[in-house]
This record gives structure tokens, sequence and C-alpha cells, in this order.
């Protein structure tokens, strides 16, 4: 069984990173790193679905058996493709909040700090909780540039612009998760698409026993990326970043 994850570049491998440290090798898994149209939040609808569409295909040619979206921008686009065009299931970090928030019922209001592009989406207002979004236009080039000092830096700014009434944060694009530490977490609760959809995975899919068949035996991890832009600098930080 192939698990294939994308993402505009290096934030989807906190989801990767999520499903490994859950399954572990159980699963066959491919990363494709999208790093030379990052970053996506800059990115307008149409050219979102186009390289959606480009990634899908090259998931179908690697024989992906699931994909997952661990791209929460590209997520709010998902449902302007059509999905029966591909012989694979696709994940939705953006329908895995939406089931999250069926299931949690909130009255206090909550911040989301995304992309401009998911924000604009306005896709997040479907939640049906109330949203303070606050777009983070600066961390995305920051880690991708490898400066992740002042993706941090940049990350404790937008939060100081969230209402002192606010303690429950969405972390709305996958690049984020690397940048919460612990004193982040004394003051904040976030809700980290990564290990919601993980865990609904868990929950779901993989509980099926029919699919826990479909598991890897090896006591190898298999795991392969595929960045379309990448020097060796580049391939150190997201090792770093995955860590497992």
């Amino acid at each position: 069984m192939r698990l294939g994850f994308y993402d505009s570049g290096l934030g989807g491998l906190s989801v990767l990173k999520a499903f490994i440290e859950r399954f572990g090798n159980k699963f066959s898994y491919l990363y494709y790193g999208d790093s030379a149209n990052a970053p996506y939040g800059d990115k307008n609808p149409e050219q979102l679905i186009s390289l959606m569409k480009n990634i899908f295909e090259y998931m179908q040619e690697q024989e992906v058996d699931i994909v997952v979206s661990a791209c929460n921008t590209s997520s709010m686009y998902l449902q302007d493709i059509d999905k029966d065009d591909y012989p694979f299931e696709i994940l939705s970090l953006f329908e895995a909040m939406k089931k999250f928030f069926e299931s949690h019922e909130t009255s206090s209001p909550i911040a989301l700090l995304a992309t401009q592009a998911s924000i604009n989406s306005k896709r997040y207002l479907n939640w049906g909780v109330e949203i303070f979004p606050v777009a983070c236009p600066r961390i995305v080039p920051f880690m991708e540039s490898g400066h992740l000092e002042s993706a941090k830096l940049a990350f404790d700014e937008y939060l100081s612009s969230v209402p002192p009434k606010i303690k429950t944060i969405i972390i709305g694009c996958t690049h984020y998760s690397f940048l919460v530490d612990d004193e982040h977490r004394q003051k904040y609760n976030f809700l980290d698409p990564a290990e919601i959809i993980a865990s609904q995975f868990a929950d779901s899919i993989y509980a099926d026993r029919s699919f826990m068949q479909k598991t890897n035996k090896s006591d190898e991890l298999d795991l392969n990326f595929h960045f379309t832009k990448a020097d060796q600098s580049y391939v150190q930080t997201a090792q770093s970043l995955l860590a497992v």
C-alpha cells in the first residue's frame, strides 16, 4: 500500500511525519514537494488547480493508492477538481478540519493562521465556527529559503495580532506546524490539521479490516521524495524537519 503526500514544498512534511509516527513502516510513502512553484499562498485558484492536476498525474504514474493533500492552501480548492478522473482516493486537510468541527462543538472564536490564498477562498466559513483569519504571507518564503529563525520571528509577529480573548488557533498552513514550540502551547491550544487527518485516517480507513490486510510487512521504512527544485541544502532542511 503506497501513500502519496504533496505540498508546495517543505510544509507537508509535518503531515507525512504525523503519519509515520502513527503508522511507521506499515505503508510505502511518497512525498512530492512542488518547491519550484512555492509558495502556493500567492497563487490564484486557476493556478492552484493546474498545479494539483500535474501532481495527481505524477501520483498516478507512481501507482499511489491514496493521496493526502498535505497543503492547506490547495486543499481549499480540491472540490473544484473531478476526483473521479484519478484511480486513488484524495484526502483533504480542509475536509478533515470540517469533520473535526462537526464532532467538536465550540462557541468560542478561533484564530486561523493561514496563507492569503486560503483566507481568500473563505471556505473555512463552512467549518461552522467563528473564525478570526490572520494572513501570514512571509512565513512560507522564509522556510522555503532555509531561514527558519526568520520564519519563527514572523510567526510570533502574526500571533501577536490575534485578539487576547482567543485561546485556540488553527495551524492553517502545514509549514507553520514546525514553528510551534512549548512556550506557544502554554498560551494557546493549537489545532494541527496534520495530527487531525492522521487521527481520522486511523479511525476510518486504517480501521477497515480489508484495508489493514494491504499494509506492508517490511521492517524498514519505505520513503521516497520528489522535489521539483532542490539543492543539497534544501534536502538537508527537509531531512531535519522530518527527523523520523
